[in-house]
């Protein structure tokens, strides 16, 4: 199951074989729950009823005193926590489900659970109980209760909350209002969509002295509302939608328009701190460093999702338990069971109403695709088919998993052919046919088409040619070629192994044969010297007469002689005609 409002863009490629939710969101809601809750048992019960304790003023001597958090604690660290994981976390919410779907995913995220609450709040009320609210106590009337419960009250003066945690709900509807306005920017610019939701929040805070103390509540509602914007600024900047040196600039620019809201002291009900939020934006950038290292733990799943409800139960539950058993039990075992009866409500709360809440409206704010009827399924089948789909398990699922549904249709038969087909295209065999066709060397066949009573074409280009051969025989002999024998396609056979040599003595060497004379020279190791050319010896049958002079009338050299050869044989040397040959040359041999 992964997290109800969890971005995927990063972390699911970061470590999607291992986890499916973010882990430092899951662990830093606990911790931020859980550290609200102690700081209102802290404030509104030891301290009011008991004067404090041992645990609690070492608590705040080690953490509130040096963040100088006396006033509020170590709580309000927690809360800006929490807005900047809204703003972190909903942002690619609202780009991906739009602005319909995304207003009513949130409608039943919030709500619902704000109903239970402000119902149980007025019950205690009624009954004197010690709920934890916040403002001027007024009667419970159908006009205080409706703007209880539609958070409008945070807005009107005189200011009264039945739940007093749920002022931050009301910051984050504001939130979702502005988000939904500005998203057609966000979805083309980031980095001017958060400009103008910096200006936006400016203006509300300067309109505040013009419009005078009435209109302070809600300005300082839009103050806050710079906190979710600064997680918005940090998913930006942590998934390059924009410079990382703009997103420290707009981070520095929001916090100090908080600062100048801070000064201006837009009304007396809320307080604005903005220490607290450089430890919120410290805590948050590291455990983003972290989540590499993180692993995703079921306990701290298991809390995350019921930290909204836990958020709102403690101060109705705990608070009014504890004080009413305060006198007969002492403060550690009051606080006990106070802590498991809150946690005992919030479990109940959470499979009650959160979780079937929240399921409804990731229903709802599913996409729906209108399909055109198939051919073959009946009304009442599609109708069948679409409660199967929503009747589903819809607890494993993600509020921002946009899951289209499937239409009711047939799957197609990969084997059917319509009637006017002309090809016929086979189902691909398995997986394990292919494998033993692969082993064995064999030919995987390929689709054909339908031949409805006409030759084929052969597959490859041997065939083809094969095929044209014959054709062109029939055409040109009228009777048809023979196919060639299948003996050619046999492999060969194989060959017989060779005999051993017995094992016997050897047989006598045979004398070694020394070939005959040629050309009336004996061989130069038993061979005719290369260079000797072949004349056809005296006698020769083969040999044809030759003409005794040539083509200029002078006598030709014998046949055969060849620089003083003659017939194979060495001639003697003629003797030289000086008195022919004219005088001699010059030499030592001249008597010159």
């Amino acid at each position: 199951m992964r997290n109800a409002e969890a971005p995927t863009e990063k972390f699911a490629a970061v470590t999607a074989a291992e986890k499916s939710r973010i882990a430092f969101i899951d662990i830093g809601r606990t911790v931020a729950a859980l550290v609200v809750f102690y700081t209102h048992i802290a404030n509104q019960f030891i301290e009011a009823r008991h004067g404090g304790s041992a645990v609690t003023d070492g608590f705040t001597a080690l953490f509130e005193t040096p963040l100088k958090l006396s006033s509020e604690g170590i709580g309000q660290i927690s809360i800006y926590f929490f807005f900047l994981v809204s703003g972190f976390v909903v942002t690619p919410i609202a780009l991906k489900l739009g602005a319909r779907r995304f207003g009513v995913n949130r409608f039943f995220r919030i709500y619902p659970m704000n109903v239970l609450a402000v119902l149980l709040a007025a019950g205690g009320i009624a009954l004197g109980l010690s709920v934890l609210s916040a403002g001027h106590k007024q009667d419970i009337t159908p006009g205080t209760l409706l703007a209880n419960l539609t958070l409008a009250n945070f807005s009107l003066k005189p200011f009264w909350a039945m739940v007093g945690v749920a002022w931050t709900l009301a910051v984050e509807v504001l939130f979702y209002l502005l988000l939904v306005a500005v998203l057609p920017l966000l979805r083309r610019w980031v980095w001017a969509a958060i400009f103008v939701e910096l200006d936006v929040v400016l203006i509300l805070v300067l309109l505040r002295t013009p419009l005078g103390p009435d209109f302070g509540g809600f300005a300082s509602q839009s103050a806050y509302l710079l906190l979710p914007i600064m997680g918005q600024i940090i998913w930006a900047g942590w998934h390059g939608k924009i410079h990382r040196l703009l997103a420290g600039g707009y981070l520095l620019a929001a916090w100090g328009l908080f600062v100048l809201a801070a000064n201006l002291k837009l009304d007396t009900d809320y307080l604005l701190r903005a220490g607290p939020i450089v430890f919120a934006v410290l805590v948050f950038y590291v455990g983003l460093g972290t989540e590499d290292r993180l692993k995703q733990r079921t306990f701290w799943t298991a809390m995350s999702e019921r930290s909204y409800s836990l958020y709102l139960m403690h101060g109705l539950i705990a608070l009014p338990l504890m004080h009413a058993i305060s006198d007969s039990l002492p403060v550690w075992l009051s606080v006990i069971v106070g802590v498991a009866a809150t946690f005992v409500v919030v479990e109940l709360a959470y499979r009650l109403v959160e979780l079937p809440s929240h399921n409804l409206g990731r229903r709802l704010s599913k996409r729906t695709e209108v399909t055109t009827p198939t051919p073959g399924v009946g009304f009442f089948e599609r109708l069948l088919g679409t409660f199967r789909r929503r009747s589903e398990d819809d607890s494993s699922g993600d509020e921002d998993a946009d899951d289209e549904p499937r239409p009711a249709r047939r799957k197609p038969d990969p084997t059917h052919v319509a009637p006017d087909a002309r090809t016929v295209r086979r189902r691909r065999p398995p997986a394990e046919e292919i494998r033993e066709r692969h082993a064995g060397h064999l030919e995987v066949p390929r689709e054909r088409p339908a031949t409805n009573g006409r030759r084929t074409r052969p597959d490859g280009p041997r065939e083809r040619a094969a095929q044209w051969t014959s054709e062109r025989s029939e055409r040109l002999n009228g009777r048809p070629r023979r196919e060639p024998t299948e003996q050619r396609r046999q492999p060969a056979p194989q060959r017989r192994p060779r005999p051993e040599p017995p094992t016997t003595e050897a047989p006598p060497a045979q004398p070694r044969r020394t070939p005959a004379r040629r050309n009336g020279r004996p061989p130069v190791n038993g061979r005719r010297p290369s260079r000797e050319p072949e004349w056809p010896s005296a006698g020769d049958e083969r040999s044809q007469p030759r003409p005794a002079t040539n083509h200029n009338g002078r006598p030709r050299r014998p046949q055969g002689q060849v620089n003083g050869e003659r017939n194979g044989r060495r001639t003697p040397p003629r003797p030289v005609d000086r008195r022919e040959s004219g005088p001699p040359s010059r030499g030592r041999h001249s008597r010159h």
